[in-house]
């Protein structure tokens, strides 16, 4: 990123370098007049009392006719205002001066000599001729007396930029013109200045290009500010993370001289730097955290002791009465590791907690600071005990070894994701007792929790169950359906062969097979009496049968 600042930052000097040095400073002539044939110069003096030295440069077809010679475009306007339209001469206008210039010169004489006049075919010049054919006299020299409002002639060649116009007057429109060109003149080759008049004029005449420019620069400007600001953070985060790694490096050597019995507990306060600073101390925390995590029994018990000694404790409790919900649930993260006989209380008063985040980890803390009966919270719960929490606090229950309690009791709950996860814990550890509560469960108003309470009477074998799961069938849902007959493989007998055959001459091709499949499994009885519903060809089951047979399946 630096190379690439640097890389521009050259490139733009480097190219205004070279424009000064080898273009210079670009100089103006006014142009007075322009035509096909050439034009008597003394009458045209003496018409508009022009006394200056007027220069005639000729073309492949034009003749032009220019007066002095100025350094900026504005010196020459000056002029113009101050010498030429008050003589009455028609739209004299500033151009710049070409490199090789030749040009006779004449003088004002005061005679004039009426016959001396010629016509002249005016036209605007081109290109082609020259860039410097800018305005074109009248085509007769007669159209050139001084009737016209110089002020007038202005205005009216700055008609093409109408909506400018209209909008802030031809005067300030000149002046920004004016601003646009003069701002470029130094640093701009002179060979490129008729261009960028050029570009200037048509920026103004046509506000959508001059829109086009300015998003174009306001493009540049904003990637030049992205580049700035990710050099910023890049350089920034590169300090955190050497400041993370330096001051992580010191606290680590210093907790394992401690616990290693190195030194002892004040030494190593001694030698943890810096501690009094936020950053450091979250820093040392999250060393702590590494340490807890590895350590057991004695040695644990000096991380709980270098915690109390530094104060740690205090700031945990700080953070969880804050009122931001991130820091609270920081505080009970560390007190829920670091110290757990404070955390307890804590933790009870977060457990319904209207803040989502904030209620699972108090969820998930109460899990583990209760050794005893960790899932006890779940019949005081009166908030969503939401899918990632259940993971989360199942995780944490088997990373820890943690007695697993009867969660039958909690199938009583007024909320549905506790009874789902009640009825997964009862499929996982095999609790089957109290099974008159998971049957109560196939009467429930929520799908999910009517499809995990039929998976627990298939998985834990509930017979006294099998008539109600019949009865359901025809009112359940598409997969709690295929969820009873599955069941009925492992819970069926003689008495549920009709019942399979009803669903066999249906015409789900699903359902089929999962019922040929409960039947031919049920007993050899069963796989009998599947062989001779075969034996009728409008049924056609012998594809269902080959699928079930096959052991890739």
């Amino acid at each position: 990123m630096k190379k690439t600042l640097y890389s521009l930052s050259l490139f733009f000097c480097l190219f205004g370098l070279i424009g000064l040095t080898c273009f210079g400073n670009t100089s103006y002539t006014i142009q007075i007049a322009a035509s096909r044939n050439p034009t008597d110069i003394p009458w045209f003096c003496k018409k508009y009392h022009i006394e200056t030295e007027i220069r005639e440069i000729k073309g492949k077809t034009w003749y032009q006719y220019v007066v002095g010679e100025f350094e900026s475009e504005r010196e020459a306007l000056n002029y113009i205002n101050q010498h030429l339209q008050s003589n009455g001469l028609p739209g004299p206008y500033p151009i710049p001066l070409p490199d090789s210039l030749s040009a006779k010169s004449v003088r004002a004489k005061e005679t004039f000599t009426q016959t001396a006049v010629k016509k002249m075919d005016v036209v605007k010049a081109t290109a082609s001729d020259s860039t410097l054919a800018k305005k074109a006299i009248p085509d007769n020299a007669m159209a050139l007396q001084g009737k016209e409002n110089p002020t007038q002639e202005t205005q009216d060649r700055f008609a093409k930029y109408n909506p400018w116009v209209e909008l802030i007057g031809w005067k300030n429109l000149r002046k920004v013109e004016i601003f646009v060109i003069d701002g470029a003149e130094p640093y701009l080759p002179r060979s490129v200045m008729p261009f960028y008049i050029k570009m200037v004029d048509r920026a103004i005449r046509f506000p959508v290009i001059l829109f086009f420019l300015m998003l174009i620069i306001l493009f540049m400007i904003n990637a030049v500010i992205i580049m700035i600001v990710l050099e910023l953070s890049n350089t920034l985060k590169n300090r955190i993370e050497r400041f993370d790694q330096l001051y992580g490096n010191m606290y680590e050597r210093a907790l394992t001289g401690y616990i290693f019995q190195e030194y002892d507990l004040e030494t190593a306060v001694q030698r943890i730097k810096n501690i009094h600073r936020t950053r450091n101390r979250k820093i040392f925390v999250s060393v702590l955290f590494n340490f807890q995590k590895n350590l057991s029994g004695d040695l644990d018990q000096k991380i709980l002791d270098i915690f109390f000694r530094l104060g740690l404790h205090e700031d945990a409790i700080k953070k969880t009465k804050s009122k931001s919900f991130y820091l609270q649930i920081i505080g009970l993260s560390e007190l829920t590791n670091l110290y757990p006989s404070g955390a307890f209380p804590i933790v009870e008063g977060h457990i319904n907690d209207k803040n989502n985040e904030l209620r699972a980890q108090a969820q998930t803390s109460y899990v583990r600071l209760n050794q005893v009966e960790p899932f006890r919270f779940l019949k005081s719960l009166t908030k969503p005990f939401t899918q990632w929490t259940q993971l989360t606090s199942f995780y944490i229950f088997k990373l820890h070894k943690l007695p697993a309690p009867s969660f039958v009791e909690y199938l009583k709950s007024d909320l549905y994701n506790v009874q789902n996860f009640s009825l997964r814990m009862i499929i996982y550890f095999q609790q089957k007792e109290n099974a008159d509560e998971i049957v109560k469960l196939l009467n429930a108003n929520r799908e999910q929790t009517r499809f995990l309470a039929i998976k627990a009477i298939n998985e834990l074998g509930i017979h006294e169950a099998k008539t109600q799961l019949k009865e359901a069938f025809t009112t359940e849902t598409y997969m709690n359906r295929l969820e009873i007959i599955k069941a009925l493989k492992h819970i069926g007998d003689t008495d549920d062969f009709e019942f399979l055959e009803y669903i066999i001459r249906q015409n789900n091709v699903t359902l089929k097979i999962e019922a040929c499949r409960s039947m031919y499994f049920m007993n050899s009885l069963g796989m009998e009496y599947l062989l001779r519903l075969n034996l009728e060809k409008e049924l056609n089951i012998q594809p269902y049968i080959a699928h079930i047979y096959d052991p890739r399946n």
